[in-house]
């Protein structure tokens, strides 16, 4: 009954977090890990709250910590991680997850961008394009991928390809 228990809290924080109650949902959550239930799932879900709803980044990144050490191939642990590290400036710790994450996951749009985000950031232009090329491969009408790629052509001096990107 102990992990059905711990799914049923951990379904109930899910919940609470649509719902928009935040702190009551942390504590479902962490009712979930205090009754065993230490998964990644979990982990994850805490990490998106500190992360998206309160802000406290290095929570964040322990908890999407905690996910990849239960499961190395926890594409959502290395990605929340990616984006907390990229979040705080650090942009090639950020770089590693990143990577980390597409190889896992390598039909993900969103990956692929962030990683030419961050690429970009670390003076990488050249192959923050083809990042940003392979999120426009899996979905040509991705927003966010054409305005970082006209972004990046227009910082490069690129201005008419940088056009073609935003139209």
């Amino acid at each position: 009954h102990l992990n059905e228990h711990s799914q049923i809290a951990f379904e109930e924080g899910r919940v609470l977090r649509h719902r928009g109650k935040i702190d009551e949902a942390i504590g479902r959550l962490k009712d979930a890990v205090g009754m065993k239930m230490d998964s990644k799932s979990v982990w994850v879900e805490l990490g998106y709250i500190h992360e998206t709803y309160k802000g406290e980044y290095a929570e964040a990144l322990t908890c999407y910590r905690r996910a990849t050490n239960k499961d190395n191939q926890s594409v959502n642990g290395w990605w929340g991680q990616a984006r907390v590290l990229r979040t705080t400036g650090h942009y090639r710790k950020a770089l590693s997850r990143f990577n980390r994450a597409v190889q896992i996951s390598p039909r993900s749009k969103m990956i692929w961008a962030g990683r030419g985000e961050v690429l970009f950031y670390v003076g990488e232009a050249g192959e923050a394009l083809e990042s940003l090329n392979r999120a426009l491969m899996l979905d040509k009408e991705y927003a966010k991928a054409w305005a970082l790629k006209a972004d990046i052509l227009r910082e490069v001096g690129r201005e008419d390809e940088a056009e073609n990107a935003q139209d």
